[in-house]
């Protein structure tokens, strides 16, 4: 096949991917028929490995993987940011794709294109990968404490970014990271912001958690009173 024909049976194998009535026996059976797909790169910048993880083909992406497809492809592409370890669906996925050797992405610098799998999970507002991303990386790099304490921070600071209650409240029950949430918004550098975090605060209707909605609300009315003051 052509370079151009690879590509567009690439995109139709892609189109099967999000095709839920397409089994995935029958999208590896066609990709066998043409290995040399495994090694095109796609429109969204990813290739037939990378877009079956994120598509939740996960069978599907462990052939490829066994077929020689390169699991450690990057994309710069919004819903990954990264390698194969940004679009796992579930623990389980994260462990098997991390026994293949997958790597961790370690940067946590949002204005690089390649982000942290936390950080991407935070992004997402996936609490179950959020947290898990957490303590796994916690377990593997025990011994660089400085870099744990940049990843929590990193990950509570995308967190108060996006806003979203439910994600906000498992990070107010975290020993670890609701310290780190006070201090960010006690430092909040606009009022909208502010109006915003506290609404957020409003829709959190855990009674659990009312010690620490008032310890955050006393925070950002604090810094509102510095920002009117300094205006």
């Amino acid at each position: 096949m052509t370079e151009s024909e690879l590509k567009e049976k690439a995109s139709a194998i892609c189109v099967l991917l999000r095709d839920e009535a397409t089994p995935d026996e029958a999208i590896i059976q066609q990709i066998l028929e043409f290995p040399e797909l495994i090694h095109v790169k796609l429109l969204s910048g990813a290739n037939l490995f990378l877009t079956a993880v994120l598509q939740n083909r996960f069978s599907v992406a462990m052939a490829l993987a066994d077929m020689g497809a390169d699991i450690h492809w990057m994309s710069e592409a919004s819903l990954i940011h990264g390698n194969a370890l940004n679009a796992a669906h579930s623990p389980q996925q994260a462990e098997q794709l991390l026994d293949l050797g997958v790597p961790i992405e370690r940067n946590l610098v949002l204005s690089k294109p390649l982000r942290n799998p936390a950080v991407a999970a935070a992004e997402r507002n996936d609490r179950t990968m959020l947290f898990y991303w957490l303590k796994k990386q916690r377990e593997l790099f025990v011994y660089d404490q400085d870099y744990i304490q940049a990843l929590s921070y990193a990950v509570t600071d995308m967190v108060s970014t996006m806003n979203q209650p439910r994600t906000l409240a498992c990070v107010m029950e975290d020993e670890e990271l609701f310290p780190i949430l006070k201090e960010i918004y006690s430092k909040v550098d606009e009022a909208s912001s502010i109006r915003l975090y506290l609404n957020a605060l409003g829709r959190i209707d855990d009674s659990g958690l009312e010690a620490r909605k008032k310890e955050l609300r006393k925070a950002l009315n604090a810094r509102k009173k510095e920002l009117t003051s300094q205006a």
